[in-house]
């Protein structure tokens, strides 16, 4: 997408846009940790996932809703979502 090349050459970052992204859980991956969830949804925040601690997403999440797992094993499920997250941020981190 070359969003590396518009960034240098415009000198923007994407720094404090609020971008949405609808997907699967992301907290209920073995990968990805259950992290810290503080609030209720639709007004939750959720922080310290090993992908946010990594750097492949926000230090925190606005969660409007966890939705239900995709699978019955918490471990397994909600992998498309962060996937999905990764990539926003990315793009436009």
């Amino acid at each position: 997408m070359k969003a590396d090349q518009v960034r240098t050459q415009f000198g923007v970052t994407g720094a404090g846009q609020i971008v949405g992204v609808i997907g699967d859980t992301v907290n209920a991956t073995q990968a990805v940790g259950a992290g810290t969830v503080t609030g209720t949804v639709p007004n939750a925040v959720l922080t310290n996932t090993t992908f946010q601690i990594t750097g492949d997403a926000p230090a925190s999440i606005g969660v409007v809703d966890f939705g239900p797992p995709t699978s019955t094993d918490p471990l397994t499920s909600g992998q498309p979502g962060q996937d999905m997250g990764e990539s926003v941020h990315g793009i436009d981190p």
